[in-house]
């Protein structure tokens, strides 16, 4: 079966990878990127949806329907932004996206490029490990299947030399019926 999926951060280096086996797997039919601004990529199967508010897909709402993954890749590094803007860019981005996500696709699956040492205490005395751990606590209500942490599940596989198809796969082995 044909997936259509949505990816964030494409211009990245694990959302550009995904982006790449997206495009070149038969088991995508469609690919719509959420950019901050043209990439200039020409590809049947790809669809680029500028986005001008992380925090409002009002306007983006029509690019939802039937969407099965949300390859959710992007982030700011630790220290590269004020500690505000790293809260709003780590967690109340995808969780915007989230919940407009789950309005239009409620069965999708969200796939989550996130680091190990999340806290879901919020305890940690580490921002990174505080905001990821309380942006898995809180996507709870919105996503019903499983979370995939994105980064660490391709890099096992592009070490073992698998591919999109291997990892769509997995992703299906992943989620309940």
């Amino acid at each position: 079966m044909s997936k259509k999926v949505i990816i964030t951060g494409s211009t990245g280096m694990v959302g550009g990878l995904v982006l790449k086996l997206c495009l070149e797997s038969n088991d995508i039919s469609e690919v719509v990127a959420l950019v901050r601004r043209s990439g200039n990529i020409n590809h049947p199967k790809y669809k680029e949806v500028v986005v001008t508010d992380f925090l409002d897909y009002t306007s983006q709402q029509q690019y939802f329907k039937e969407i099965d993954i949300v390859f959710y890749c992007l982030g700011a590094y630790t220290g590269a932004v004020p500690a505000e803007e790293f809260r709003v860019i780590n967690y109340d981005y995808p969780l915007s996206l989230a919940k407009a996500i789950h309005q239009k696709s409620p069965n999708a699956t969200f796939c989550l490029l996130s680091g190990q040492g999340a806290d879901r205490t919020e305890k940690s005395t580490m921002q990174f490990a505080r905001d990821k751990g309380a942006m898995k606590m809180h996507f709870l209500p919105y996503i019903l299947k499983p979370f995939i942490h994105l980064g660490l599940v391709i890099f096992i596989l592009l070490k073992k030399g698998k591919n999109l198809i291997s990892f769509i796969h997995y992703l299906d082995s992943c989620i309940p019926s």
